[in-house]
């Protein structure tokens, strides 16, 4: 199931605005554990389609915002089952 979504993910790299990237990407984050394919594919899309022009010469705005998301779905995982925990 999760290579099956995974291709789905690469494929919406490919065919999608890269705001579905971003919403796929968070879905798939917290039904599997340890989903490095979300800054995988930020990162593809990035070499892909490059960095606009408005970013100045930011070289992987779509990297990082993955990473900060990354850092921020760990967060709020382990927060969310601490409480659950309690």
């Amino acid at each position: 199931m999760r290579i099956l979504l995974d291709i789905a993910l690469f494929l919406s790299v490919i065919y999608a605005p890269w705001w579905i990237v971003f919403l796929l990407g968070s879905v798939l984050f917290f039904a599997f554990p340890r989903f490095y394919e979300f800054s995988l594919s930020a990162w593809f899309l990035d070499i892909l389609y490059g960095a606009s022009p408005r970013f100045g010469s930011f070289p992987f705005p779509m990297l990082s915002a993955a990473l900060v998301l990354t850092a921020a779905f760990l967060f709020l995982r382990r927060h969310i089952r601490n409480a659950r925990d309690s």
